[in-house]
């Protein structure tokens, strides 16, 4: 079946590629990287468990297609978005990350992973929907990129599509496979948006929502209602200004119609943000999330680097404080940090950055992503515990 839908679309592609109002772009991108993992730091339980330090390859093309057309009826729109990656190196040889791979969380499997080897051949198909509008209405039915998010890195509300940050290297971000309707209101800025992403082989792991969004005393609003996994999710956040400063924030309610199955959650972020006439951005930001761990462990700071995160449970600690900064040295050089704290200042993640502009279509990037522990029984020190480092090319076209 798989297939069969790969070959569709495809012959798809190539037929209506003929005609015109079509667009093409992408990149293709060059990841190599390091990571060191510091033993001493381990518990018991996960001595041996990995090693010391490995590395890793990514190949990643992505391809974007798009077209358009406007009639006496309304306008029409096809959107899709296809990523090919090779990989190869230690990741690649866990068996894990190689079912994370063949699984797709949509309803429709458009995942293909073509070897099974020392060097991994994977397709996804992230975007592909079609869109109608007419006047204040939009119709949108397919794999799509739902985004309810207000707050720059999390996102309480973002109950279709959360993404991660630590997974830099996916722009696009996730997409869900969803209906999408939106009506704007006729007075300029507030509108009312319905979605629902089905899972048939399990309603009761589908997501669906209501949201209205409109604007007062120059702040951006909404109110949320929905469902997903087993829980009604009551949620809204704003976006404005506070003494020249940009003021962000959302929070979100999920009460559980499965204690078997979920649990009631409270979560909600608040962030500043401030460009100052240096040129430096900055931002500070705070998370508490209600199932977080107050006490942190190991295996809590692994699953920050997992692909896909829960807007219920975006961070594993209780409360958790971001900083972050990015500078312009000139139009080819940019520099970035961000810091991510437990509050009890038991673990911490460094992400410090640099990119550089090549030209038009080329440009390279040098990241690190820096975790830090309190050994156990050490209430004195701070310990490096996992420091990966990644460089990047990458052509756009």
């Amino acid at each position: 079946m798989k297939r069969v839908v790969y070959t569709l679309f495809a012959s798809a592609i190539s037929l209506f590629a003929l005609g015109q109002n079509w667009q093409f772009g992408g990149y293709l991108k060059y990841l190599p990287s390091q990571t060191f993992i510091n033993e001493g730091v381990l518990p018991p339980e996960f001595q041996g468990f990995l090693p010391k330090s490995y590395t890793d390859q990514v190949i990643h093309n992505r391809l974007n297609i798009n077209w358009a057309n406007k009639t006496d009826r309304g306008s029409y729109a096809f959107e899709a978005g296809i990523r090919n990656r090779l990989f190869y190196g230690y990741t690649a040889s866990q068996p894990a990350f190689i079912e994370s791979l063949r699984e797709d969380p949509g309803l429709v499997d458009m995942r293909w992973l073509w070897t099974d080897g020392d060097v991994l051949f994977h397709t996804e198909i992230d975007r592909l929907n079609f869109t109608f509008r007419q006047k204040n209405f939009t119709l949108r039915i397919g794999r799509q990129r739902i985004n309810w998010g207000i707050h720059d890195v999390f996102n309480p509300n973002d109950i279709f599509n959360q993404y991660n940050y630590f997974d830099f290297d996916y722009e696009e971000r996730p997409g869900a496979d969803a209906v999408f309707a939106q009506y704007y209101l006729g007075d300029g800025f507030s509108s009312l948006e319905l979605a629902f992403s089905p899972n048939f082989e399990q309603l009761e792991r589908s997501t669906a929502g209501l949201i209205y969004k409109s604007n007062a005393n120059g702040y951006d609003y909404q109110a949320l209602i929905g469902y997903t996994y087993y829980d009604v999710v009551l949620g809204g956040g704003w976006a404005g200004s506070l003494g020249g400063a940009g003021f962000k924030g959302e929070a979100a309610y999920y009460y559980s119609t499965d204690s078997t199955q979920s649990e009631n959650n409270f979560t909600a972020s608040v962030g500043l943000d401030y460009m100052f006439s240096s040129g430096i951005y900055g931002m500070v930001s705070y998370l508490y999330n209600g199932m977080g761990e107050l006490n942190p462990t190991i295996a809590d700071q692994l699953s920050l680097r997992q692909a896909r995160l829960s807007s219920k449970n975006i961070f594993p600690y209780r409360h958790t404080i971001m900083v972050s900064a990015s500078y312009p040295i000139n139009p080819i050089w940019n520099v970035n940090l961000a810091w991510f704290q437990s509050h009890n200042f038991d673990q911490a993640a460094f992400v410090p950055g640099v990119t550089y502009s090549i030209s038009n279509d080329w440009d390279a990037m040098l990241i690190a992503q820096i975790f830090t522990v309190r050994p156990t029984g050490d209430s004195n020190s701070i310990a490096l515990f996992n420091s990966a480092l990644f460089a990047r090319l990458k052509w756009s076209f």
